[in-house]
């Protein structure tokens, strides 16, 4: 049987179909069997005051419809539109793997998997535009969790930034300002977020 498999701890809550569920006294494991049922643990969710970057919003849309307060006619257009954006901000770097892996996400529907896939760019984001990390991203302590994943992110993201641009080529205008845009992801991202 696959699915999804939800390890829970003692009294985590989570949201199946939008109904609040709480896990037991003891940690377990929960397998979810069908592709129509919708699953967000609240551990995963971001308060709204914290969507101030591109990342969070896309994140934000996937998590509103794991709620069930969206339907996916209405978010999957949103949601891709703000990957479409990510990955242009991202491309020529190591995290538009990550993008793209989102997109397929929400191309096949799993939008569970679509705001795990952007999780490990949350603390990269949150880095690279200087702001506060969110809610999701720390434990009780304020301590930052770390995503398995990001420090191989962000070993990628440094070697990407040690490489020296590419030698300038014989190139229209319009080629050369992409280039120039994408040596610079950070300026970038900033720019977009204005």
């Amino acid at each position: 049987m696959s699915g999804l498999v939800l390890s829970l701890k003692a009294e985590e809550k989570f949201l199946v179909n939008g109904a609040l569920l709480i896990n037991g006294s003891k940690r377990s494991q929960i397998r979810i069997g069908g592709d129509d049922v919708n699953v967000l643990r609240l551990s995963d969710a971001m308060h709204p005051r914290e969507i101030t970057t591109p990342v969070r919003r896309v994140y934000y849309a996937a998590q509103i419809y794991l709620s069930g307060d969206a339907n996916p006619e209405d978010i999957t257009c949103d949601i891709l539109d703000g990957l479409r954006a990510l990955e242009t901000v991202f491309e020529n770097t190591p995290m538009l793997e990550q993008i793209q892996k989102a997109k397929k996400a929400v191309i096949a529907g799993r939008f569970y998997s679509l705001i795990c896939s952007l999780r490990p760019l949350l603390v990269l984001e949150a880095e690279l535009l200087n702001v506060e990390l969110p809610s999701i991203c720390k434990d009780e302590k304020n301590d930052i969790l770390l995503p398995k994943r990001r420090s191989a992110l962000h070993s990628k993201a440094a070697a990407f930034e040690a490489t020296p641009p590419p030698m300038p080529s014989k190139s229209t205008p319009v080629q050369s300002a992409a280039r120039a845009r994408t040596d610079r992801p950070v300026l970038s991202l900033m720019e977009k977020t204005g």
